[in-house]
């Protein structure tokens, strides 16, 4: 990964705030609008919008041309990072307009990106196409640039970022909690940090220190509870017998009484 100041003289001027879209909890925008007439709707909002159905475009002789480079940005919703390492370029119908560089870059909003891939030889086939690279920084900022088309412009019909694995938890710069810590002791080590730790070996388990005692209280209780219904029960039954014999008893001192019995 390289790490520099964007030159701009490679790249358009940033689109308004109004001219974004919101795709994937994030704010698109782009270097350029995209091709937009009464005949054809192609602008970048359709360059994330979840769908193969329609396209971005981008037809400018400077682009043919390959001295400028067009951008799609996606910029987290409330400057939240996270992490990429995966580009989709799904291409457009047109095999000329498929750009033959891609680059992947991200910035923490201070206007230093980071290189964290690019390729000036791409060779795009048809549909879609997964391009991993490494990264273990969370970013809130994310550009993809595409240049070098064999001519006219540059479309692209899905562009998408994704993860392909979770990154060591130490380099992560985005923060993540749990409802327990996890288990922990001097022979095994399962606190909550293993579930983003990229490693398959390792595991999450919510029963330490937190979690014990509350199944253990709880176990408990059911016990308590059970022995309470057992013994409600139990004196149910006994006062029936009481009831019963004390019925007897009146009975046979009546009949006692009456017929002179006993």
């Amino acid at each position: 990964m390289s790490r520099h100041l964007r030159d701009d003289r490679l790249s358009a001027t940033v689109l308004n705030d109004e001219e974004s879209t919101i795709y994937n909890g994030g704010v698109v925008t782009a270097s350029h609008i995209g091709l937009h007439s009464s005949n054809y709707d192609e602008r970048f909002i359709y360059a994330m919008d979840g769908s193969t159905s329609n396209k971005y475009y981008v037809e400018d002789a400077d682009v043919a041309a390959g001295t400028v480079n067009v951008w799609v940005q996606w910029a987290s919703i409330g400057n939240v990072p996270v992490v990429y390492n995966r580009l989709r370029f799904y291409t457009g119908s047109e095999d000329n307009r498929r750009p033959r560089y891609l680059s992947v870059q991200a910035s923490h909003g201070n206007d230093i990106w980071d290189v964290l891939w690019e390729s000036s030889s791409v060779s795009l086939s048809a549909s879609d196409n997964y391009f991993s690279f490494e990264n273990d920084e969370a970013y809130p900022i994310y550009r993809i640039y595409m240049g070098r088309p064999s001519s006219q412009g540059v479309e692209v019909r899905e562009l998408g970022l994704s993860w392909t694995y979770i990154p060591n938890w130490s380099t992560l710069r985005g923060s993540f909690t749990a409802s327990h810590e996890g288990y922990y002791s001097g022979e095994y080590d399962e606190r909550y940090t293993k579930a983003f730790d990229g490693n398959k070996q390792t595991k999450f388990t919510a029963m330490g220190t937190d979690n014990g005692p509350e199944r253990v209280c709880g176990f408990k209780c059911r016990r308590i509870m059970k022995s309470a219904m057992c013994l409600t029960t139990f004196l149910s039954m006994l006062e029936m017998k009481v009831i019963v014999v004390l019925i007897t008893s009146r009975f046979l001192h009546r009949m006692e009484t009456t017929f002179g019995l006993c």
